[in-house]
Formats: C-alpha cells, structure tokens, sequence
C-alpha cells in the first residue's frame, strides 16, 4: 500500500501532474536554483 500524497496546513506533498510541467521547468531552468544540483539547468519545456 503506497502512499499518494501528504496534506497539512502549510505543505501538499504528491507525485507531479501534467500540469506541473510549466512551473517545474521555471525551477530547472534556473541557474541558481540548480547550482549544487546533479543536473545542468534545462532549456525547454521539451526537455523538463
């Protein structure tokens, strides 16, 4: 039995959506937001 998600007042916590795909590519794509990330910053949405 897995768990979908994790809900309290101040954090949602679930699997991503298609949705999400705009929004996680304004964070991948950011230089410093990535600094001591394991990947380059990505330059499409293609790519996210």
């Amino acid at each position: 039995m897995g768990i979908s998600g994790l809900d309290t007042e101040r954090l949602i916590l679930r699997r991503f959506k298609d949705q999400d795909t705009e929004a996680l590519f304004l964070l991948l794509k950011d230089e410093e937001v990535n600094t001591f990330l394991p990947w380059l910053p990505v330059k499409s949405l293609e790519e996210t």
